[in-house]
């Protein structure tokens, strides 16, 4: 068999995939939100069409995004296709839209991965309603990455409010939270 052939077959047969680009051009922000919750056996076509969705979905901008691509952020990587790390990006590209839905994640997904995603999301969409959510992470969550990417986040929005809870951060026994929060109290002295 010709080898050009053989990819022309799989391709007839996998007509249920998703055209992402096709959506994306119509601007079709329900199809990609299926499309980003796209599952079929070979994961790596799932990845690709789910990491494009993603991709798209932040290019359009539709706060009607922000509820899925916040459960992307817990999928795993997955070789070479990050899709949460492209729903971080589509998120902070929506921007204030969804910050009320980052901050709920936050405070409440039992995933710590998300919680983490969405403090980075919150530090840089740099919107001051997050920052008590923001203090409450870092003074509370049990998740070291949390508290970490919340140090970061408050460092980032530069609100004063942040500075006791910050000093107080520094005295945390996780080496990667001491350093993030010192780096945050740094920046805000900066303001």
């Amino acid at each position: 068999m010709v080898p050009h052939f053989k990819g022309m077959i799989i391709m007839a047969v996998d007509s249920s995939k998703p055209d992402v680009q096709k959506m994306s051009e119509e601007r079709n922000v329900e199809g990609l939100i299926k499309a980003l919750e796209y599952r079929q056996q070979n994961y790596e076509v799932a990845a690709a069409v789910r990491q494009n969705a993603a991709i798209s979905l932040g290019e359009i901008g539709d706060n009607r995004a922000v509820k899925p691509l916040i459960k992307a952020l817990a999928a795993l990587p997955y070789r070479g296709y990050d899709i949460p790390h492209s729903a971080m990006d589509a998120l902070c590209k929506i921007g204030k839209p969804a910050v009320d839905s980052l901050i709920i994640a936050l405070g409440c997904d039992p995933s710590e991965h998300v919680r983490w995603r969405a403090a980075k999301c919150l530090g840089k969409i740099c919107d001051n309603s997050a920052v008590e959510p923001l203090i409450n992470a870092l003074l509370y969550d049990k998740r070291p990455g949390v508290r970490q990417f919340a140090a970061e986040a408050l460092g980032n929005i530069g609100d004063m409010r942040a500075f006791i809870p910050l000093k107080t951060a520094v005295s945390d026994c996780d080496s990667l939270v001491h350093d993030w929060a010192e780096w945050a109290l740094n920046k805000l002295r900066l303001f």
